[in-house]
């Protein structure tokens, strides 16, 4: 029983030791929570963007070379559907790890 009390003595007085405000060189989280940001989405948005262009060393016609545009699809949804049915009854669709 001495020793339930003095461990819960050590862990509260180590609590305290860690619940003090911090000190001007700490960062806080709860103030940083509670700090409005100054900063508009749209300025946010642009500075990331310019600084990933700029570690990649990459211009901004170059960027948009990284992203070309996706073909349509041939198949249509039903006759995907299909497909998958025709070979759930067949039994041969893959393992769910070994799906791609």
């Amino acid at each position: 029983m001495k020793n339930v009390f003095t461990t819960t003595a050590l862990i509260l007085a180590c609590g305290a030791a860690f619940a003090g405000t911090p000190t001007s060189g700490e960062f806080s989280s709860v103030s940083a929570i509670n700090t409005p940001s100054t900063a508009a989405r749209a300025d946010v948005k642009a500075e990331v963007l310019a600084t990933r262009q700029a570690q990649a060393g990459l211009s901004v016609k170059e960027t948009s070379a990284h992203f070309p545009k996706s073909a349509p699809g041939v198949l249509s949804r039903a006759a995907v559907k299909a497909d998958y049915l025709q070979a759930q009854k067949a039994g041969t669709l893959p393992l769910m790890g070994e799906r791609s």
